[in-house]
């Protein structure tokens, strides 16, 4: 299913060549780094999905993205990593959506910390970046009061946390640009 997810995602942000960008920096970074893992990869190639129109209007990005991918029957591991990564239960909270967002189960803890990773280590235009780079980039990205903005604002310790459990893995420390952290 992981060649599905791509070949979906590349169609469905066809248009969106930035967010594409990142995407594929995304899942470049899972595929390189956890090889073995099908679900994550896949969640990886589908965490911006919810950007794109068919996806339903939640008014969040990871909890329009889940709900699609789980009307088209991807993993509950895989939505849920989704529907949960980088700090989303925050914004769901800045937005009053949790309820939406506690839909979907919790994933394990380990690959969250790993899509996190991943996706704050991948700029916007696809290259590697630092975490403090990245969120840094985010909070310049959004206005002060924008839900995304006062989301990441509140989670960026928890952010850093779990990157580091992520790289706790033998060998991984190495050029992620987390030194700093």
């Amino acid at each position: 299913m992981e060649l599905s997810a791509e070949s979906i995602v590349r169609v469905a942000l066809r248009e969106q060549r930035g967010r594409l960008a990142h995407t594929e920096g995304v899942a470049g970074q899972a595929a390189l780094v956890y090889p073995k893992d099908v679900l994550l990869r896949q969640a990886a190639w589908l965490h911006d999905i919810g950007y794109q129109g068919e996806a339903p209007d939640v008014d969040m990005h990871a909890a329009s993205g889940a709900r699609w991918c789980q009307l088209r029957g991807f993993d509950t591991e895989v939505v849920g990593l989704f529907a949960w990564y980088t700090g989303a239960w925050f914004e769901a909270d800045e937005r009053g959506l949790l309820a939406e967002l506690e839909e979907f189960d919790p994933p394990s803890e380990e690959r969250l910390a790993a899509l996190n990773l991943c996706d704050l280590a991948t700029s916007p235009t696809g290259e590697g970046v630092t975490l403090p780079e990245r969120i840094e980039e985010i909070l310049r990205r959004y206005s002060a009061e924008h839900p995304v903005h006062r989301a990441v604002t509140r989670c960026q310790g928890e952010l850093v946390l779990s990157c580091r459990r992520a790289i706790t893995r033998p060998g991984l420390s190495e050029g992620w640009g987390l030194a700093a952290l």
